[in-house]
């Protein structure tokens, strides 16, 4: 009798596995179907679980939809602030039902895994002080973008600057990926004083990136130590 090996190589994100059938079986199609189902549940897991961060008086956690109503009083008292760096987010919480919707999405993206998004708190009043999020992952590289913002009331405390740093380490360390970066633009010493307390170095200078600006960035990155060991910059 011929017996034919037969392997299966599943690759979702950062999870790989490779199972090896002795045998051509019926059913095949399903069982391997099974699999990668089984496999999106447990990366899918990945963004919500290991990111529940405490620090001084504050934490850091996946935001849930719960949430929507003390989203949108924060969206609401900073939006003036907002408005110019964050012209989507503020169109689309104008009320606390719209802010529900978003958060929606938001959720169902990271389900997807293509955006994940942390809230901070202030553990004494228990309001939303401030957020940080990752989008347009790229998992075949294995980058991500990372973004952030945080109530008039709380900056230049330092708190941002910690926040940013537990999502660096779980992106990293949880996540596995390779290269985290941001885009700050070039009259936002706030923002530029996070990266640089993070050890991101600049890349360039980002010139009408954006559809609706004309203001340039600078082009930040970090690196994962656990899988880069040297970078070359050829001239």
């Amino acid at each position: 009798m011929l017996r034919r090996g037969f392997g299966v190589a599943f690759y979702w994100g950062e999870t790989y596995r490779e199972i090896r059938i002795d045998d051509f079986r019926f059913g095949i199609v399903d069982w391997a179907l099974e699999q990668i189902f089984d496999l999106w549940l447990l990366n899918s897991e990945l963004i919500k679980k290991h990111m529940n961060q405490e620090f001084e008086n504050f934490s850091i956690r996946p935001i849930e939809q719960e949430d929507s109503e003390k989203y949108f009083q924060f969206i609401e008292k900073n939006r003036e602030r907002i408005a110019r760096y964050f012209p989507r987010t503020l169109s689309r919480n104008q009320d606390v039902e719209a802010s529900g919707l978003f958060i929606a999405e938001l959720i169902a993206l990271r389900e997807k895994k293509e955006f994940a998004s942390f809230l901070i708190i202030d553990k004494i009043s228990q309001q939303i002080i401030g957020t940080v999020f990752l989008k347009d992952f790229d998992w075949n590289v294995g980058k991500v973008e990372i973004g952030f913002f945080i109530d008039k009331d709380f900056v230049n405390k330092g708190i941002i600057s910690k926040s940013v740093s537990f999502v660096i380490d779980y992106a990293f360390k949880e996540l596995k990926l390779n290269k985290i970066f941001m885009r700050v633009s070039e009259d936002n010493l706030a923002s530029r004083r996070v990266a640089e307390k993070n050890n991101f170095e600049i890349e360039g200078k980002l010139r009408k990136d954006f559809k609706y600006f004309s203001f340039s960035d600078w082009f930040f990155s970090k690196l994962s130590i656990h899988k880069i060991t040297y970078t070359k910059i050829l001239n």
